[in-house]
């Protein structure tokens, strides 16, 4: 008989592979419908001002600045960076960022970071969760829409492991 972790497993597996599955086919239609695929736009430009106010309004938020201090030298990774538009903005505020994702589909997003004269960045494709960094080796982790779509409690510790491991004291 399965067990409930089993069961977890089985449903980590299923939920993965059908965004997965996704992404890849809204990658082979076009970059607009690749990126559109994670948030609607009246036009890319939109889509990735978008991430901006984000970044600047839900995640570097003022008690976040204050406990970072200066993000200028930071380095910062986001899970889930799906079609990068929080991750292009994080770009010109982080030192180097750093983004994970359990799709594969990054060529759109290397091409539209490459466009716009972005060099500070890794993509990384993941397993749900691990985060490819050292112990004590990041400054910032964040993440915007992504953690309530993990579809087992199990991901969501391994998340909350990974963030306190490769995060610097303080």
């Amino acid at each position: 008989p399965m067990t409930l972790s089993d069961t977890n497993k089985q449903i980590d597996v299923n939920h993965a592979k059908r965004y997965i599955d996704a992404v890849a086919e809204a990658e082979h239609t076009s970059d607009e419908e690749f990126f559109f695929w994670f948030d609607r736009a009246s036009s890319l430009d939109e889509y990735f001002e978008s991430g901006v106010l984000t970044l600047e309004t839900d995640i570097l938020t003022p008690a976040v600045l204050d406990a970072l201090g200066s993000t200028n030298f930071a380095s910062a990774l986001e899970i889930g960076h799906g079609g990068g538009r929080i991750l292009l903005a994080a770009c010109s505020k982080f030192e180097h960022v750093t983004g994970i994702d359990i799709h594969t589909s990054n060529e759109p997003v290397k091409r539209k970071l490459a466009a716009s004269g972005v060099k500070n960045y890794s993509l990384y494709t993941t397993d749900g969760s691990s985060m490819p960094a050292e112990v004590n080796d990041l400054d910032f982790v964040y993440s915007f829409i992504v953690l309530m779509h993990i579809p087992s409690i199990d991901t969501f510790r391994s998340y909350v492991a990974e963030t306190r491991r490769v995060l610097r004291p303080g």
